[in-house]
């Protein structure tokens, strides 16, 4: 995976636009990435990386309209929240731009080759372990009852 000049350990590439959902466990506190666009397009392509938790209505997080592999934006540390069913989501939207599109980008979405650089996800200590004590417990209970 590589962005600009900079290469990165793992990653997600996709092509805009394009939308990964994820449904988290209750653990899962802060989502952390890099985004920008894959090096193979150089200075072509155009899209904006937009991270949604919980409901898909406001982005928690928008990056610049990026063009060319030259620019790598970070998401911070985003708050993973839950949906009105209490249930946390994360969604990685690559939207071509279309309706914001600078001057001078690509005018069709053929290189909008957006990468997800080193995305990570943080679990709260004490929730984890209170899952795996719970996962733990079910598995003892399961094995005696055989």
């Amino acid at each position: 995976m590589a962005s600009e000049s900079k290469e990165f350990g793992w990653g997600l590439r996709t092509h805009s636009p394009s939308r990964l959902k994820f449904t988290l466990p209750e653990a899962a506190v802060v989502f952390q990435a890099h985004i920008g666009l894959d090096r193979s397009i150089k200075n072509g392509g155009c899209a904006q990386a937009k991270v949604f938790t919980g409901d898909e209505t406001t982005p928690s997080f928008e990056s610049p309209v990026l063009i060319g592999s030259s620019q790598v934006e970070s998401t911070g540390s985003i708050e993973i929240k839950s949906d009105k069913n209490g249930v946390k989501r994360l969604i990685l939207y690559a939207d071509p731009a279309h309706n914001n599109r600078p001057q001078g980008a690509d005018p069709l979405n053929i290189r909008d080759r957006l990468n997800w650089l080193e995305p990570v996800i943080v679990l709260d200590k004490d929730a984890l372990l209170k899952a795996l004590l719970k996962a733990l417990l079910k598995a003892l209970l399961k094995a005696l009852a055989k």
